[in-house]
């Protein structure tokens, strides 16, 4: 057990180490202010606010399928459906499809969805460079382009329940996954959840 020396001795050892903390706290704070209290800092969060383009969409406006945007698809000639989807920007849309010189063989406004088809008039397709431009209210465009070929030259789907099978097998190529598309629109149209309406959402990348 301490005396009452060692007691004392205790007692103002740790007066001393109290008063020395003070005195580094005091340092430390301004103009002999008190000194400010401790914080820590705020945990890091993976919320990361969504991207908003200038425009106003909430993303910006893109061609669905990939072979259009890069300019590589291919598809081939003859009487078709013709039909294009697209992603983001701000509704209403317009979509003109031009061919090789020029003239407007498409030409569609006031769209409200995210994708146009013609099912009730078919376009005549010849051999040649086709350019399709979507624009969105907000003054954004997503233009692509596809070549039509000879209809021996693709791999071409014949439109009925076993060329679904073949069509996706298309899809996964980057030349013909707008050809696939086309293959099957007729099948897709005013058949909701069939195979090809299901393959129609996958290639225009929207809910199935």
């Amino acid at each position: 057990m301490l005396g009452n020396r060692g007691c004392r001795w205790a007692i103002l050892t740790l007066l001393a180490i109290a008063a020395t903390s003070q005195n580094a706290d005091a340092k430390d704070a301004p103009n002999g202010s008190a000194p400010a209290p401790k914080t820590t800092a705020a945990p890091l969060t993976d919320d990361v606010p969504p991207f908003v383009n200038a425009r106003g969409g909430s993303e910006p406006l893109s061609l669905a399928i990939s072979g259009l945007r890069s300019g590589y698809a291919r598809i081939a000639a003859g009487r078709r459906m013709f039909g294009v989807c697209w992603n983001g920007g701000v509704g209403p849309y317009e979509v003109t499809l031009r061919d090789s010189g020029g003239d407007a063989v498409v030409h569609e406004t006031a769209i409200d969805g995210s994708e146009l088809v013609k099912s009730s008039k078919p376009v005549q397709f010849a051999v040649g460079l086709y350019r399709v431009d979507v624009a969105d209210s907000a003054g954004g465009h997503a233009e692509g382009q596809f070549t039509v070929v000879e209809p021996s030259s693709p791999p071409r789907s014949q439109p009925d329940e076993v060329g679904v099978g073949s069509a996706r097998t298309l899809s996964r190529d980057l030349t013909y996954s707008y050809e696939a598309y086309l293959s099957v629109l007729p099948l897709a149209v005013g058949r909701p959840g069939s195979d090809a309406d299901r393959l129609t959402a996958q290639l225009c990348h929207q809910p199935q």
